[in-house]
């Protein structure tokens, strides 16, 4: 279980500096897991956990559309290039033309990390609070991009990405913002 929450921020990074995998979709994702949310998170069984993963994978890939993802490529590439936007423009040409590639890797395995839950008292509905909050501002931040955006401003992107119900939950268990820190 903790592979979801320390990946949410991964996953932005991610789905930030990489092309797009899906098609996404202008409304964003959303999560409403089958697990009842009054349940701690700490005593969702590994098959749950799994599946709560991958729903909100493929909810953070359905938030960013391929547009978005690749005006965030062009932007990152126009840095490097002083702010051009004709450099960015053609960067999200040619990241448009790419054909959407699967994502083979299965980032939802368990692993020793997934521990460090078993003392944190956070309820599943707490937890899915945090990622549709995580996910709508994720969207907001992609929805208001375009090669006319500032570069610069692409420094304080993660700044807009973490709701007040996730530092709640941080609150709550300090060990989880542990691994944002580092």
């Amino acid at each position: 279980m903790m592979r979801i929450a320390t990946s949410v921020s991964m996953t932005m990074l991610w789905l930030a500096c990489l092309p797009a995998c899906g098609g996404g979709d202008s409304s964003g994702g959303k999560v409403n897991y089958s697990v009842d949310d009054s349940k701690q998170v700490s005593q969702v069984s590994d098959a749950e956990a799994v599946a709560m993963c991958k729903q909100t994978m493929e909810a953070l890939e359905k938030a960013v559309p391929k547009s978005a993802s690749c005006t965030l490529s062009g932007l990152f590439v126009a840095s490097l290039a002083g702010g051009d936007k004709k450099v960015c423009q053609e960067t999200y040409d040619e990241c448009m033309k790419k054909p959407d590639e699967p994502d083979d890797e299965d980032t939802c395995k368990l692993d020793d990390e997934d521990s460090k839950l078993t003392d944190c008292p956070v309820t599943v509905g707490e937890f899915e609070k945090c990622i549709n909050d995580t996910i709508a501002a994720v969207h907001d931040v992609y929805d208001g991009l375009s090669c006319d955006t500032d570069p610069k401003s692409l420094e304080d992107i993660g700044d807009d990405l973490e709701p007040a119900s996730c530092k709640a939950i941080e609150a709550k268990c300090p060990e989880l913002a542990e691994d944002d820190e580092e």
